[in-house]
């Protein structure tokens, strides 16, 4: 279809190279570092910008559906690829087949990948601590370790939240601060299999940069070394 709009938008991925480096120099001992590249990128372009961060040394990549992680596959990306919306078993198949990497959320989905693999396969698991839209609770921790424990098929190699108003992460009074205790107690619970553990957002990381800086003393977001899934800040 022909266009005649004469806007358009240009996108410079040296400035996108700027702003990951910058972030990589304030947490040189992230445990965990997954940029996300979910809906195109924020509208930047999917695969250059995937390829971009895997070039600048991005080992995992976060995005929201198996067709954007087939996308980045196709595109020639190699870097983890974590696909955090629900699946069938279909979408279970088509996850093992791309080398996607799920974030379960649901006992369904569990069975979905136990079903259908044949050798070992790497998940995350996402814990619901307060937004109440995907995830596990917290009180099925120990359930869910006992089961992920016993099969060899299923290896938990994260386990992660989502912080519904990183904004607030800097009260110490806030509701990221209560999800990231919920957090801490399922860390515990998992503590034998060693899985990273991730939940600060774009939000959350500026906070936490702000008190670190700020020498503001203990503080949850800064006394455990949490996994970063940066969006927005990377492209702004």
């Amino acid at each position: 279809m022909e266009m005649y709009r004469q806007t358009f938008a240009e996108i410079n991925l040296d400035h996108l190279a700027q702003n990951f480096e910058a972030l990589k120099r304030s947490f040189p001992q992230a445990p965990f570092l997954c940029p996300m590249v979910k809906a195109n990128a924020y509208g930047h372009g999917d695969v250059p910008v995937a390829r971009c961060l895997e070039q600048l040394g991005a080992k995992h990549l976060g995005v929201c559906l198996i067709e954007e992680g087939m996308t980045l596959r196709a595109g020639g990306v190699k870097a983890d690829i974590l696909v955090f919306r629900g699946f069938d078993r279909e979408g279970a198949v088509e996850m093992i087949r791309q080398n996607l990497t799920p974030v379960v959320s649901t006992w369904d989905q569990l069975e979905a990948l136990e079903s259908v693999a044949q050798k070992a396969v790497q998940i995350h698991l996402k814990f619901n601590t307060g937004m109440n839209r995907l995830g596990f609770h917290v009180e099925e921790a120990q359930a869910l370790f006992e089961r992920c424990w016993q099969n060899p098929r299923i290896r938990v190699q994260g386990i992660l939240t989502h912080l519904y108003n990183g904004e607030d992460a800097i009260d110490p009074k806030g509701h990221s601060v209560d999800q990231l205790a919920g957090l801490s107690s399922v860390m515990q619970t998992f503590k034998p299999l060693a899985p990273v553990v991730h939940s600060l957002n774009s939000s959350a990381i500026l906070n936490s940069v702000f008190i670190r800086d700020k020498k503001a003393g203990a503080h949850p977001l800064t006394q455990i070394n949490w996994g970063l899934r940066p969006g927005l800040m990377i492209y702004g």
